[in-house]
C-alpha cells in the first residue's frame, strides 16, 4: 500500500527533525545600483526573453535591493545561468544537458570571458568608523592598479578570475563545499602573510555573521568542481559591509550576477553594496543523512532512539 510507504517515510522524517539540533543562520542583503540610463534585466518565465525590471513609473529601476541566505556571485556562472533561464525544460535530465551546453557556449563560442579584476575597479570592506580596507583591486590598462613598488600597495589577484562567489553556506552546485574544497589555496597577491595564513585555515560557518568569498579561474574550473573538488580559491572572509565599484569604462559592457539562484543582466552598473541582515533560527539536521526509503524496522529503531 502506498499510503502505508509514505507514511513510513514521513515518520522517519519526523524524527530526524526532532533530534535535529537548532541554530542560527545567517541573511544577507546584497543591493544594486545601477547608473542613469542603465537597466537591470531577467528572463520571464513566460516569454524566454529578457525583459527590464521596471518601477512603478514604467521606468527602468536604478537600485534594487534583496536579501539571499545561500549565495551571491558575478561573472561566468551568471552569464550561464542566463542561458539556462532561457532555454530552461521540465525535466532535470534535459536541465543538465541544457545547462552543459550553455556552459561549453559561453566557454568556446564567446570571444572573450571577462574577468573580474576587468568588470570591478575595486572591492571595499567599509568599517565602522568609516574608513575602508581594501579587499582587492582591479586592472587598469592591462595592468593591476595595486601593483606598486611602493610598500602600502593595494591586495591584488594572483590569478585572474571569471567567477567571484560570496557563499554563506557549505553547499553549492549540487552540494559542492567549496570553502572547504579550495582549502589552503588562496588568490591574493600583496598581502600581509598573517591575513593569508587565516584564511588558510578559517572554517565556514553559517551562523557565524561572516561571509565567505571565492574565485574560479576559469569557467572550466567552475564546471569541474563537481567531478574534481577544490577548483575555486579563497579571496576573503569577514563581517562586512562590502561594497564593488565597478570601472567607469565598461561602455556597453554586460555584467551578470546571480541571487540565490536568480540570474541578472546589468547594464551600466554602478556599484554593489553587501551587509549582514539579521540571523533566523533554523532547525540543522545536516550531519544526519535521511534514508530514501525506510523499512519497518528502522522506523522502530528511530523510535526506540527517542
Amino acid at each position: 500500500r502506498a499510503w502505508e510507504g509514505a507514511a513510513l517515510h514521513f515518520r522517519a522524517l519526523l524524527t530526524r527533525w526532532l533530534h535535529a539540533e537548532v541554530t542560527r543562520f545567517d541573511l544577507w542583503n546584497v543591493e544594486v545600483h545601477i547608473q542613469q540610463g542603465g537597466s537591470i534585466q531577467k528572463i520571464d518565465s513566460k516569454t524566454r526573453k529578457k525583459k527590464k525590471l521596471l518601477d512603478t513609473d514604467n521606468t527602468p529601476i536604478l537600485t534594487k535591493s534583496s536579501t539571499f541566505c545561500n549565495y551571491f556571485s558575478c561573472g561566468f556562472e551568471s552569464k550561464v545561468g542566463i542561458g539556462f533561464d532561457r532555454n530552461r525544460k521540465k525535466s532535470a535530465l534535459a536541465n543538465k544537458m541544457v545547462y552543459m551546453t550553455e556552459g561549453m557556449k559561453k566557454m568556446y563560442c564567446c570571444h572573450s570571458i571577462m574577468k573580474i579584476d576587468e568588470i570591478f575597479e575595486k572591492m571595499v570592506k567599509k568599517n565602522s568608523d568609516g574608513t575602508e580596507e581594501v579587499v582587492f583591486m582591479g586592472v587598469e590598462h592591462g595592468k593591476h592598479a595595486a601593483q606598486s613598488k611602493d610598500d602600502t600597495a593595494h591586495p591584488y589577484f594572483a590569478k585572474q578570475p571569471v567567477s567571484l562567489v560570496a557563499i554563506n553556506i557549505g553547499s553549492m552546485m549540487g552540494g559542492c563545499d567549496v570553502w572547504r574544497n579550495a582549502g589552503r589555496k588562496v588568490n591574493l597577491k600583496n598581502v600581509d602573510k598573517a591575513t593569508v595564513e587565516k584564511l588558510k585555515s578559517s572554517p565556514q560557518n553559517m551562523g557565524d555573521k561572516q561571509l565567505e568569498f571565492i574565485t574560479f579561474p576559469s569557467g572550466s574550473a567552475f564546471g569541474m568542481e563537481q567531478v574534481f573538488p577544490g577548483q575555486g580559491y579563497r579571496v576573503h572572509q569577514g563581517p562586512g559591509p562590502w561594497e564593488l565599484t565597478f570601472r567607469r569604462d565598461l561602455g556597453d559592457t554586460r555584467v551578470y550576477i546571480q541571487i540565490d539562484g536568480e540570474f541578472y543582466q546589468l547594464d551600466h552598473p554602478d556599484r554593489i553594496l553587501l551587509r549582514h541582515d539579521k540571523q533566523v533560527n533554523v532547525l540543522d539536521a545536516s550531519e544526519k543523512k535521511i534514508p530514501k526509503k525506510i523499512t519497518k524496522a528502522e522506523v522502530a529503531k528511530f523510535e526506540k532512539e527517542s
